[in-house]
């Protein structure tokens, strides 16, 4: 038996929404060739971007690490081959470990007969401790399912879909710089101020009470963090000119993309143009020096199988 999924990329946090908020994109994406074999275990062949630099031991990668874990939450016996083709680029920023764990999942979970969506997305934050040290299931959530996505709990898996208003465009700037994921997590604070705290509470509701209502400028407004931003920030040499000049062209709210380096922009279609905002935020880098590239995407449908 033989199943091909694809997952595409994710941003994470969207400022106030540390390990719980997830958006999907359209592109780029992942994708996994996954088929039974006579054997025991999982076999794992990569390729594509930047697949020269990521293990394939299944249980040192994202990928195989979410189809062992579907394995043992399925009961499923035998062996798997899984052939990952990279199109996200890694430590970019947009869920690159993420996109080849649901990409497994899905394909793997299929293989075994099926697995309750839950389930799925449970065994790929699994795979992603292969990656991050530990388990999050922001992205992975939002590569499976699809839309905006509230993580309430990782085991058992609790996720709460949102679909945002269709105006809604997502701008990456992506630019020639890495920053590794586990890194990246290293350097947040183990103490927060409870004014922080509050701060980022009450910026994360308004967040999710402006995707409901549709409301693009109030979910612009809210998408700031006092907590994870600023660290993070100073991984990304240019941040806040691109984050000006982001705004200043009419975006609505500007954050690091997950653990950075791209830089997420959302923009309302209806009232500022998509280009303008990536282009402004492009030219901010190259201002420091920095190459970029850039992604306007409407907000993706998450993974989907192509073919058995």
């Amino acid at each position: 038996m033989r199943v091909a999924v694809t997952a595409p990329a994710t941003s994470a946090n969207l400022g106030p929404g540390f390990d719980a908020f997830g958006i999907c994109l359209e592109r780029p994406f992942d994708t996994v060739v996954a088929k039974t074999t006579e054997g025991e275990g999982v076999t794992l062949e990569i390729s594509g971007v930047g697949s020269e630099s990521i293990p394939s031991d299944p249980r040192r990668n994202t990928a195989g690490r979410a189809a062992l874990a579907v394995m043992r939450m399925s009961g499923f016996r035998g062996g798997v081959a899984i052939c990952l083709k990279k199109g996200v680029r890694p430590g970019s920023g947009l869920g690159s470990s993420a996109a080849s764990a649901a990409a497994s999942a899905v394909a793997v979970a299929r293989l075994a007969g099926g697995l309750p969506v839950e389930k799925i997305v449970e065994a790929a934050a699994e795979g992603e401790s292969a990656s991050a040290g530990e388990e999050h299931a922001d992205n992975v959530a939002a590569s499976i399912m699809g839309g905006f996505t509230i993580v309430r709990s990782v085991h058992p898996a609790s996720v709460i879909r949102i679909w945002p208003p269709r105006f809604l465009r997502l701008v990456l700037a992506l630019p020639d710089l890495y920053v590794s994921t586990f890194e990246a997590r290293k350097i947040l604070p183990r103490r927060v101020p409870l004014a922080s705290m509050v701060g980022n509470v009450a910026k994360a509701s308004t967040m999710v009470a402006a995707m409901m209502k549709g409301d693009l400028a109030l979910l612009g407004s809210a998408m700031e963090d006092s907590v994870v931003e600023p660290l993070r920030a100073k991984l990304i040499k240019g941040y806040g000119d691109v984050k000006r000049a982001a705004l200043a062209s009419g975006a609505s709210g500007v954050t690091v993309s997950g653990s950075g380096p791209a830089v997420l922009a959302v923009v309302d279609a209806k009232r500022a143009s998509p280009s303008k905002v990536a282009a402004a935020m492009a030219s901010a880098f190259g201002e420091n020096g920095v190459g970029c590239e850039t992604i306007i995407s409407k907000v993706g449908r998450g993974a989907a199988i192509k073919a058995r």
